[in-house]
């Protein structure tokens, strides 16, 4: 199903007397979208992986293509916006819908008070919606967000209250249901006290507790790339992931993890420059220029890569 003939995904409203006739302040309007889009793509990382939300650096291109939220139209009455995400896909197989809805269950988690939010959820996307809901009480007294998925097609309310609960949550050290994936290490299968550690390919390792059930499993997989999922206990302070406890776990496949080894000798042995383009198969770059478009992705647009090439040249020309 694609977005020419579904309905929009998400309508969001923004009730109170600010909003009289569809009107809303332009800061509030870019508010509510920035915070939105920013919890969106935070719980498609937490459920592609990724430890801490947060973290600063290239968005991953899945993300990239299907959690950008787009504006298809506005309605009457009390401010009223119809987002949409870019679909090609099926809904059960696209992130940026999973995203939307596993975020719409967590407001309902958090206005019911429960204890553990779903998956998807860490501590960066309380942060992004505590952010939305600073424009409640200048005139809006409710966000109300309609979700039109497949699977999920009800209201949900955005109110002082639960903005009150998300801060509270971020207060606290937080439950929440997280799937992640790293190199199984460190096992210790002692009763109860049975706990080992996974190694997630960025960021510090993160303590694992299982039960009696699991420990075969875990001997299995040990020192194996594994996803791990079950409930998490998170620094409120860092967003940082302490512990997690263990309900399934299975085997994956990471890139890298095939590598070819080589001896001690080999290692240590030295070699010049020249012996290693030769073995690497590795041709000499001729003109700085040549590495625009190998290396796209190093830079963000033409002004980024034309500094890194003014830099080069320039620690060439003092080298001369």
């Amino acid at each position: 199903m694609t977005s020419r003939n579904a309905d929009p995904i998400l309508i969001v409203r923004a009730k109170g007397p600010a909003t009289t006739g569809g009107r809303i302040a332009l800061q509030d309007l870019l508010q509510l979208g920035r915070h939105i889009q920013a919890a969106v793509e935070r719980v498609a990382r937490v459920l592609v992986g990724q430890a801490d939300s947060r973290k600063r650096g290239r968005k991953p291109r899945e993300i990239e293509s299907s959690c950008p939220l787009e504006v298809v139209a506005l309605n009457r009455g009390s401010f009223e916006v119809a987002l949409d995400l870019p679909r090609e896909h099926f809904e059960n197989m696209h992130l940026g819908v999973e995203a939307v809805e596993k975020l719409l269950e967590g407001l309902e988690c958090i206005d019911r008070d429960g204890e553990t939010l779903p998956p998807g959820y860490d501590t960066g996307v309380l942060h992004s919606l505590k952010d939305m809901g600073l424009i409640l009480g200048k005139g809006i007294d409710e966000i109300e967000v309609e979700s039109r998925t497949q699977r999920l097609r009800r209201r949900f309310s955005f109110n002082p209250r639960v903005h009150g609960r998300i801060t509270s949550r971020i207060r606290c050290p937080m439950a929440a249901s997280r799937t992640l994936e790293g190199q199984l290490l460190m096992a210790d299968f002692r009763h109860d006290g049975e706990r080992c550690r996974i190694h997630p390919p960025t960021g510090e390792p993160v303590v694992c507790q299982f039960d009696e059930s699991l420990e075969e499993t875990v001997y299995e997989y040990l020192r194996s790339f594994v996803r791990v999922t079950g409930e998490t206990r998170e620094d409120p302070a860092t967003g940082r992931i302490v512990s997690i406890t263990i309900r399934d776990i299975e085997p994956v496949s990471m890139e890298g993890a095939g590598f070819e080894t080589i001896s001690a000798e080999e290692f240590w042995q030295e070699k010049s420059l020249t012996q290693l383009v030769a073995e690497q198969g590795v041709p000499p770059v001729q003109r700085l220029e040549d590495v625009w478009g190998k290396g796209a992705e190093l830079w963000t647009d033409e002004e980024d890569f034309e500094a890194f090439l003014a830099a080069t040249k320039g620690v060439q020309g003092r080298r001369a």
